[in-house]
């Protein structure tokens, strides 16, 4: 997951509250960098956080090359990286070298 695309912004426009009089949009800024703090996050979650719909973020993300939302990608790198640690901890000592290394592997994927 490359996170280093260069800064821009993407203006969104969102309704106001629902049973507001006036339904003129709003204009909302979002940068990929926004984004990817919350790709930890289920999409349907940060679309409600931030008021847009689903179908929104994923387009964002897409423009910037994203084509799926990484959140289940990164639930299972960090669910590998806790195993090699618990395998560590009754691994022998060359054996502890090898896991670290996979480890820090591992780290890299996420960034």
């Amino acid at each position: 997951l490359d996170l280093s695309l260069p800064h821009s912004v993407v203006h969104l426009k969102r309704h106001q509250e629902f049973g507001s009089a006036d339904r003129m949009p709003q204009k909302k800024q979002l940068s990929i960098e926004d984004l990817a703090e919350q790709f930890h996050k289920p999409i349907v979650e940060v679309a409600e956080q931030m008021g847009v719909c689903t179908t929104v973020l994923k387009k964002v993300c897409r423009k910037h090359g994203i084509t799926r939302w990484p959140q289940r990608k990164l639930q299972s790198i960090n669910r590998i990286i806790n195993t090699l640690h618990l395998s560590m901890l009754s691994a022998p000592a060359g054996e502890r070298q090898r896991l670290a290394i996979e480890i820090n592997s591992m780290h890299r994927r996420k960034a």
